[in-house]
């Protein structure tokens, strides 16, 4: 019975810990852009990703014709952190993956001025 009771736990314990997640795949959604005075706008967002261990690389951008290079991209269990450098622009996208979907928030910097916004995307089918 003893040794029933620590297989099961074992078993147990096994199936508590997440998969790993792979971002590999093209993301799609939208992008919510928090202006000075407050206001918002709304764009459509589409990365392309391709994930090595805790490396990604790929792109992101409003759509498919419009596409930039990551500068760097890395996962640590469902924390997703990509850095893109576009003209004078940085951009820092901080994410949480939850199944087939990302959200979380973006920072862009140019000319010493930050800009903030929010990010939902989903895994294209």
């Amino acid at each position: 019975m003893k040794t029933f009771l620590c297989l099961f736990a074992l078993v147990a314990l096994t199936l508590a810990i997440p998969a790993d997640i792979d971002v590999s795949g093209k993301w799609s959604g939208s992008f919510v852009r928090t202006g000075p005075e407050g206001n918002g706008d709304t764009s459509s967002a589409l990365l392309i990703l391709k994930q090595t261990k805790g490396e990604i690389t790929g792109t992101a951008g409003p759509n498919d014709g419009e596409q930039f290079p990551l500068k760097k991209g890395t996962i640590s269990g469902d924390k997703v952190t990509i850095e893109i450098q576009h003209e004078s622009q940085s951009i820092r996208l901080d994410l949480v993956v939850s199944g087939d979907k990302m959200k979380g928030e973006i920072q862009m910097s140019r000319d010493g001025q930050t800009r903030t916004g929010k990010l939902e995307i989903e895994r294209a089918k």
